[in-house]
């Protein structure tokens, strides 16, 4: 997924969309996503796995 940006009145809003096809082959573009959405339900629980310790120091 890549991630674009455009400007509205809120600011600036990113938008997540699969291009690659799109743009090696001409195929449409395949799907897409609000940035805010993606951003708000997935990072957190991605980071939290991340972050969180694989050991316990003793």
């Amino acid at each position: 997924m890549q991630v674009g940006y455009e400007s509205n009145r809120q600011g600036l809003i990113g938008r997540y969309s699969c291009q690659r096809r799109h743009h090696t082959y001409g195929e449409p573009r395949c799907q897409q996503m609000a940035g805010r959405f993606l951003d708000d339900h997935v990072a957190p629980r991605s980071s939290a796995r991340w972050l969180r310790p694989r050991w316990s120091c003793r």
